[in-house]
């Protein structure tokens, strides 16, 4: 963007610096998403001041399933300070390293012509839920007003995750979502481009509106072409899975992605129907590293469920399938598919403690 990154975003800066003292930190890992990563500098410069070591991770940052506490534990780091992905108040602490979260919440409102522009293409609805990426759940009270005095109804959910804020979702959970749907005829999604609420369409079955407050553009059909062309290559993928005899078993190491149990029990149930199959473990599950791995036929994913949607462009000539879509593979019937089935994943968050 072209206006200064600092000013876009709140930082919580005397928040962090107050809490590292407390905690008497010695060194920090940054961890912050690419595309805030314009940001690290004014965050560094002022924790600095206080004698404090910080050291950026360089990695993505996918969300709260991608804590890098192999990192940290690397560079010796006592602390890492996690941006964009939650508003935790008190600190994690997991296997002796402390964790502070920061949401990095967008400072501007959704501009008034574009909020008409909503209520414009919102008119053949009548019912409607609105969520958001952290970074925009502060929108959330005011668009729900603005559209309840323009005659909707407004309905906001909350995902049972106590972290999680009222409207709040993510690429993986959307839950707060779910809670209303049987309530609303269409959901708004306010996030930065169609990610989340390509999500919600998969998950809900409802249309969604998309609203993205960064470039003030609200889209619908492109949600609907996007999931037409997935269920398209997932219906190929899954077709060529049930031919297949080799298959790998993908486990990130990724804390809030990893899901042993259900890779081998995915192992069994393939190998009792006559499969062959071999567990994988992955750091980042991206082309240039599954490639490397000869002699599969078909790729399982039990890391984040999106890899296998989103990415399926990405993994050209590399069949992959979710967790959730192993019973297609073995019934060998996709007359019933459901594309919820590519997204009946949970992040596993059991690694993370609050502190008292």
């Amino acid at each position: 963007m072209a206006v200064n990154a600092k000013v876009e975003y709140e930082l919580e800066i005397e928040r962090v610096r107050k809490s590292l003292k407390k905690l008497n930190i010695r060194r920090v890992l940054l961890q912050i998403p690419n595309g805030l990563k314009a940001l690290s500098w004014s965050i560094i410069d002022e924790i600095e001041k206080d004698g404090i070591e910080v050291v950026l991770d360089s990695g993505h940052t996918w969300g709260l399933c991608d804590i890098p506490l192999q990192r940290a534990k690397l560079v010796n780091a006592d602390c890492i300070v996690h941006y964009a992905h939650a508003d935790v108040k008190d600190y994690f602490e997991i296997n002796g390293i402390k964790v502070i979260m920061v949401p990095c919440y967008y400072k501007r409102n959704i501009p008034p012509k574009v909020l008409e522009e909503l209520v414009r293409v919102l008119k053949p609805y009548k019912a409607i839920g609105l969520c958001s990426s952290i970074q925009h759940v502060k929108e959330l009270l005011r668009v729900g007003n603005y559209l309840k005095d323009r005659g909707f109804d407004v309905y906001v959910g909350r995902a049972k995750t106590s972290i999680f804020k009222t409207g709040q979702i993510t690429g993986c959970n959307v839950e707060a979502s779910l809670t209303i749907n049987d309530y609303v005829d269409a959901h708004v999604c306010i996030s930065g481009g169609i990610f989340h609420a390509v999500g919600v369409a998969i998950a809900t079955g409802k249309d969604v509106i998309s609203l993205d407050p960064y470039g003030g553009i609200i889209e619908h059909s492109r949600i609907k072409k996007f999931l037409k062309r997935v269920l398209a290559k997932k219906l190929y993928n899954l077709m060529t899975a049930i031919e297949a005899e080799k298959f790998g078993i993908i486990i990130s190491q990724k804390l809030g992605q990893c899901k042993v149990a259900l890779a081998l029990k995915i192992k069994k149930i393939l190998e009792r129907w006559g499969k062959k199959a071999v567990i994988l473990v992955f750091d980042e599950i991206e082309p240039a590293t599954i490639i490397n791995v000869k002699g599969i036929d078909v790729f399982i994913n039990t890391a984040c469920p999106r890899l296998a949607i989103d990415e399926l462009d990405s993994f050209e000539g590399i069949t992959m399938i979710n967790s959730g879509e192993v019973k297609y593979v073995i019934s060998g019937n996709l007359e019933n598919y459901n594309l919820k089935d590519a997204l009946s994943w949970s992040i596993n968050l059991n690694f993370l403690k609050l502190s008292n």
